[in-house]
């Protein structure tokens, strides 16, 4: 029996992934970048590199690439192939920190992040933050639509927030059968057989004793 429990196990355990691998593969994300995020490269970049999940929109990714005195260097240059998007960086690339801003597009929903990576510097550079939905878009990223984004993002908000309510009536309403005393109705129309059919009892047993008395 060892062996069907086995299989039976191990067939429960895939069907309990299943859907967890199914939902976890749903949302197009960030996967991976060159530069790293918070790295110190060592060779001089050429290009910024961001890879996803999935494939992304063309129309609605981009990737903008400054310096640490907030220069765009990538003249907002970008290309996207697949579920890749990069930015050259000009070349000789001057020493410092540089930040990367970039946005996608998943079934609708925009998400992007940021993080800086440092060039032939001694400074520090901050890892990878992320955001999800249009009203987060940092105002370096705005593209065409966000505005349609936006508004679609907030109606289903707004609908279930705003209560409904209903204007009270001043014309009275007439009682149902559920409003009357059933219970008094009741015990009535079922009284009145019983005292009845006592009653005939009655007037037999005393009839019949005097019949027998005479």
């Amino acid at each position: 029996m060892r062996g069907p429990i086995s299989v039976a196990l191990v067939a429960g355990v895939l069907a309990a992934l299943g859907p967890m691998s199914a939902a976890t593969a749903a949302d197009n994300e960030y996967l991976d970048s060159d530069p790293r995020p918070g790295s110190t490269v060592e060779l001089e970049p050429s290009r910024v590199t961001i890879a996803f999940t999935e494939d992304v929109p063309v129309d609605s990714t981009t990737i903008v690439v400054r310096d640490s005195a907030g220069k765009i260097v990538t003249n907002r240059d970008h290309y996207v192939e697949a579920n890749n998007i990069y930015a050259n960086l000009p070349y000789p690339l001057p020493s410092g920190v540089y930040r990367v801003d970039y946005r996608a597009l998943d079934d609708g929903v925009p998400f992007g992040g940021s993080f800086e990576f440092a060039w032939d510097t001694e400074r520090e550079a901050l890892g990878l933050s992320q955001w999800r939905t249009a009203s987060k878009i940092p105002p370096i990223l705005a593209l065409p639509g966000d505005d349609e984004l936006l508004a679609a993002e907030k109606t289903p908000q707004e609908t279930a927030s705003t209560p409904t309510t209903t204007a009270p009536s001043d014309t009275p309403t007439a009682p149902t059968a559920d409003d009357t005393d059933a219970d008094g109705l009741s015990w009535w129309w079922l009284a009145i057989p019983f005292a009845v059919l006592l009653a005939a009892t009655l007037w037999w047993f005393v009839a019949r004793r005097r019949r027998t008395a005479s």
